[in-house]
C-alpha cells in the first residue's frame, strides 16, 4: 500500500452497497447447491438479515457470535453484522466444552447465530447470560430493500471481527481485527495479482478463519467471483476446480502434500486454474506446477495478528522455505531474544511494525499482559523464526517455540519434517523437542503419520534421515500416530505433541543401540 488507506475501499458495508448499485446483475457468489448471488442479490439478502438483527435489538458495536458451516447462511450473517457496524465473532463448529467456554468468556457476545444442532453446546453460557439473543440462520433468510441506518459512519480503523488465534504454541488468544486489517490480508494477492470479475476464487477453507476471510474481503473490491464450498475435498480437488471453472485457489499447510500423494491422473491438468496461493510452498515448486498445470504460484507469511507483511515477488525463484519480501506498508526486523537485529542469513524472530495505523491487530481482548508482551518495544513479535539473505528475501526457519537447541546446535524442525516427508511411507511428519527432567539438552522427536497401507520401519526411516540431514538434526525418537492435532487452518498444534511426551510406543534409536555421527550410523552394542 503506497498511499494512505481509503475507507470506501475496505469497509464491507460501503463495498456491498456500491457493487449492487453499479453492477447489480453481475454474478458474485456461487454455492454448493448450485444457487448464485448477483451483487443485487447479495445486498438484498444482507439488508434483510441486518433488519432482523436490528429488530432483535443489535446495534453498532455489538458482538455477534456465529457458529455455522461455510455457505450462504454464513455470508448472510457475517455481512449483516458488517451492515450494522457490528463485531462478528466467528466460531469453529468443532468447538465445544472448555475451548468454546474460553472463547465465549473472552468475546462476551450479545447475540449468537447457529443451527439447532449446535445450540446445546452453549447451554452454560446462555444460562449465565439469559439475555443473549439467539437466532437461527433460517431467521435471517429475509430479503429487504432498505439499508439500516447506523449511528456513526464505519471507518477503516473500526474493529469488525474478534478472531481466535490458532493456538499452535499454547492457549488461544482473541485478537481484535479492524476493517483495514481484514482488507490488507487478501489485497496483496487478490488485487495485487490482477484478479477481476472474470476470475473465480475457490473458497473451501473455513470462513471462521482469517485465511479465507482475508481473500473474500479483498474480492469485494475487485469483484472477483467466489465459489463457496463447505470444506476442501482434496480427493476431488481438480474435478471441483474443473466443474466450477475455478481460476484461483488457496492451499494451506498439509493440503499440498496430500494432493501430491494422490496417484497421477488425466484430471490433474484438465482444469482452468491459473493462479494458486500456497503457504508454505511445495517442496519442489516446478514439479508441482508441471504436474498440475499451474502457471503461477504465489506465497506469503502472516498470522491472525498480522495480514501478510511478507509476500512473494514474481522476480524471485520459488524455493522451499521462501516467504517473499517485505511488503509496502510494513517494516520487518529479525531479532534475537533481546530485540537486537541479527546478521544477514542468521535466524531471528520476525517482528513487524505497520506504516499505516490499524493495519494489524489492535490487541488481545481480555488479555492485557499477552498484548504487552507481543507488542513490546513498539513492534509486534510474531513468534516466527526467519532468516533474510543479502537481497532482502525472507525464508521460514521455524516457530520460535518449536525450534530445538541440541548440544550447541539450533535445529529447524521444519527442515527435518521436509526431509522425512520425502520417504515414500510417510504422509505427514511433525517434530518436537523432548527432554527428560534429568537432561540438560532437548532431544528431537518425530511423530509420523504413515501413508495408507504403509508401516514405516523406524530404523529404515532413521537411516533415510541420516543420509539427508546433518547428524545433529537426525531425530532420536520416533512414534506413529493416526493423525496430527491441527487447527482449523491445518496447522499442527505442536504444543499438544510436546505435552504427550514419550510412551511405550516411542522408538528410541539409542535404546536400539544406534548412534548417529558425522560419519554415519554405528552400533553401540
Amino acid at each position: 500500500m503506497n498511499a494512505p488507506p481509503v475507507t470506501n475501499d475496505v469497509v464491507i458495508r460501503r463495498l456491498l452497497i456500491e457493487n449492487a448499485a453499479t453492477f447489480p446483475a453481475d454474478d458474485y457468489a456461487h454455492f454448493e447447491d448450485g444457487s448464485v448471488w448477483t451483487w443485487s442479490d447479495v445486498l438484498a439478502e444482507v439488508r434483510g438479515a441486518a433488519s432482523v438483527l436490528r429488530q432483535a435489538g443489535l446495534r453498532q458495536g455489538h458482538r455477534i457470535a456465529v457458529m455455522l458451516p461455510n455457505g450462504a447462511d454464513y455470508l448472510r450473517v457475517w455481512w449483516a453484522a458488517a451492515m450494522l457496524g457490528g463485531i462478528v465473532v466467528p466460531i469453529n463448529p468443532a468447538y465445544r466444552g472448555n475451548m468454546l467456554a474460553h472463547l465465549l468468556k473472552l468475546a462476551e457476545p450479545m447475540a449468537l447465530v447457529t443451527v439447532p444442532d449446535y445450540l446445546g453446546r452453549f447451554d452454560d453460557f446462555i444460562e449465565a447470560r439469559p439475555d443473549t439473543i439467539i437466532l437461527s440462520p433460517a431467521d435471517l433468510r429475509h430479503r429487504s430493500q432498505g439499508v439500516p441506518d447506523i449511528a456513526e459512519p464505519i471507518e477503516y480503523w473500526d474493529v469488525h471481527a474478534f478472531m481466535l488465534t490458532s493456538g499452535t504454541t499454547g492457549v488461544s488468544k482473541l485478537s481484535a481485527t479492524t476493517y483495514l486489517h481484514l482488507f490488507q490480508g487478501g489485497a496483496w494477492f487478490v488485487e495485487g495479482s490482477g484478479l477481476g470479475p472474470d476470475d473465480r476464487f475457490l473458497i473451501d477453507l473455513p470462513l471462521f478463519h482469517l485465511a479465507a476471510m482475508y481473500q473474500v474481503v479483498a474480492t469485494l473490491k475487485t469483484r472477483t467471483q467466489i465459489v463457496v464450498r463447505t470444506r476442501p475435498e482434496l480427493g476431488r480437488y481438480w474435478e471441483i476446480v474443473r466443474e466450477n471453472r475455478i481460476t484461483v485457489g488457496l492451499l494451506l499447510s498439509t493440503m499440498v502434500p496430500y494432493l501430491l500423494s494422490q496417484p497421477p491422473g488425466p484430471g490433474d491438468r484438465d482444469h482452468s486454474m491459473r493462479l494458486l496461493l500456497s503457504a508454505p510452498l511445495p517442496r519442489n515448486v516446478e514439479a508441482f506446477k508441471s504436474r498440475f498445470g499451474i502457471p503461477r504460484i504465489r506465497t506469503a507469511i502472516g498470522s491472525t495478528e498480522v495480514p501478510g507483511p511478507i509476500v512473494s515477488d514474481d522476480r524471485d525463484p520459488l524455493v522451499h522455505g521462501y516467504c517473499g519480501r517485505a511488503r509496502d506498508g510494513f517494516e520487518i526486523r529479525l531479532v534475537n531474544e533481546h530485540d537486537e537485529e541479527v546478521a544477514i542469513n542468521e535466524p531471528g524472530e520476525m517482528i513487524v511494525r505497520p506504516t499505516y495505523p490499524w493495519s494489524i491487530s489492535a490487541g488481545y481482548i481480555g488479555n492485557d499482559s499477552a498484548t504487552a508482551k507481543a507488542w513490546r518495544n513498539g513492534w509486534f513479535h510474531s513468534g516466527d523464526c526467519l532468516r533474510r539473505d543479502a537481497e532482502g528475501r525472507f525464508f521460514f526457519v521455524d516457530r520460535i517455540k518449536d525450534a530445538v537447541r541440541r548440544r550447541g546446535e539450533n535445529i529447524s524442525t521444519a527442515e527435518v519434517e521436509a526431509e522425512l516427508l520425502e520417504h515414500p511411507h510417510v504422509l505427514e511428519a511433525a517434530c518436537v523437542p523432548y527432554k527428560a527432567p534429568e537432561w540438560i539438552d532437548d532431544e528431537l522427536k518425530a511423530w509420523i503419520v504413515p501413508r495408507p497401507g504403509a508401516s514405516p520401519d523406524f530404523e529404515t526411516l532413521l537411516r533415510f534421515a541420516a543420509e539427508r540431514l546433518p547428524h545433529f538434526m537426525v531425530p532420536r525418537f520416533f512414534e506413529i500416530t493416526a493423525e496430527l492435532p491441527k487447527t482449523a487452518s491445518g496447522r499442527v498444534q505442536k504444543f499438544e505433541l510436546r505435552e504427550r511426551g514419550n510412551s511405550p510406543e516411542t522408538w528410541d534409536r539409542e535404546a536400539a543401540g544406534l548412534v548417529v555421527t558425522r560419519e554415519g550410523i554405528r552400533t553401540s552394542k
